[in-house]
């Protein structure tokens, strides 16, 4: 069931022969998510030329500010010749880009105010950030009448979901610094260990703990469901018992990678003596290996991605190996991605290669196999 909301709004530039937009809601509180019919009457613009576009302004924000939520729709709405005109919003559909899509954004429990905008331009693009203001560096429509309603209130349950996925990330990054590699790596680690406590406008707390081969536990805050990012984390993560640790896992499986790759380094190298050897530079930075001054092509390694296997107590990584600098020139070139499988006891072996970005091999499921 629809809300009809009237509410009477006046463009602030409604002196004697201007133009002047007078906008009716019925109610100043809505639940969520529901519909609205806002009913508008406008004098002084010529309608065919113009447009009216209607975007949903946030109060009470974290930072105590208005914030726009953006348009209700993704272009101006046509202005009918008697100047006055109805706009159905379902409560939950916002323009957004590309304009020719709506995303599905109910608002949050909280004050708002209704901005309303006419603009000199027949269904006048919202999506794009220039067309909010009429100071944008003269870029889109320009705005003839800009207003805000007077405020009214949304009733509901605040959306978690968007504070859910940066407490993973919040705790993933407590390992991923400590371990030095990246939050899409150790998020996989980290699992949820309670529901997400908290009321009104927080703060909304929730326990995470880290998976095998990991443990440890992380606690994360909300301190406001209106700003996700602005969070707190505590707790620390180590490797389980019996496991050895994720910077050796990196340092087997490199090495373990980058043997063979030496060796076809090497034979473009064979001629060249110890004198010739640049004892820094790329080649010592990724891999240990020997640069010549007289060829200056090096191999290069990097860890990708990898996941652990608790059924098979083992790492199963992708390890990146390529031959880098030089002229151009010197022969066998390579190129590919090396999958390796690191025991708990240390000892490591090369299951697949294959060209570099020719596959993406699910290493969940992939054989871990050695090949020799």
């Amino acid at each position: 069931m629809k809300v009809l909301i009237f509410l009477l709004l006046f463009s602030s530039l409604a002196f004697a022969g201007a133009p002047n937009l007078q906008v009716h809601l019925s109610s100043k509180t809505f639940e969520k998510g529901k519909p609205i019919e806002i009913s508008y009457e406008v004098k002084g613009v010529a309608s065919k030329k113009t447009s009216i576009g209607f975007f949903l302004i946030r109060l009470n924000s974290s930072d105590g500010k208005p914030q726009n939520q953006g348009p209700l729709s993704t272009s101006g709405q046509e202005i009918a010749l008697s100047g006055k005109g109805v706009f159905q919003w379902d409560g939950h559909s916002m323009g957004c880009a590309p304009p020719d899509m709506n995303c599905d954004r109910p608002p949050n429990p909280g004050q708002y105010e209704i901005q309303a905008i006419i603009y000199d331009e027949p269904k006048a693009l919202l999506v794009a950030g220039e067309v909010l203001h009429a100071d944008r560096a003269n870029k889109g429509p320009k705005v003839l009448i800009l207003a805000s309603s007077s405020v009214f209130t949304v009733t509901g349950d605040f959306d978690l979901s968007r504070m859910k996925s940066d407490f993973r990330a919040a705790v993933a990054q407590l390992a991923s610094q400590k371990y030095k590699s990246s939050n899409s790596v150790m998020g996989e680690f980290v699992e949820m260990n309670s529901e997400v406590t908290g009321h009104d406008q927080g703060p909304y707390c929730q326990k995470w703990n880290y998976k095998i081969p990991f443990q440890g536990e992380g606690n994360v805050c909300g301190l406001n469901p209106e700003d996700p990012q602005k969070i707190e984390v505590s707790g620390a993560v180590s490797m389980a018992k019996g496991k050895i640790s994720f910077d050796e896992v990196i340092k087997v499986a490199m090495a373990s990678a980058e043997t063979p790759y030496r060796e076809r380094l090497k034979a473009s190298q064979q001629k060249k003596t110890d004198a010739d050897i640049i004892k820094d530079g790329p080649g010592v930075m990724f891999s240990g290996g020997k640069r010549y001054k007289t060829d200056t092509s090096y191999l290069r390694s990097s860890f990708r991605r990898g996941t652990y296997r608790p059924e098979e107590n083992s790492w199963i990584m992708i390890i990146d190996e390529s031959k880098a600098g030089g002229s151009g020139k010197t022969g066998d070139p390579f190129a590919d991605e090396v999958l390796v499988r690191v025991g708990d006891d240390g000892k490591a072996c090369v299951v697949e290669t294959w060209p570099l970005r020719s596959r993406h091999a699910d290493l969940a499921k992939v054989s871990t196999q050695c090949s020799h």
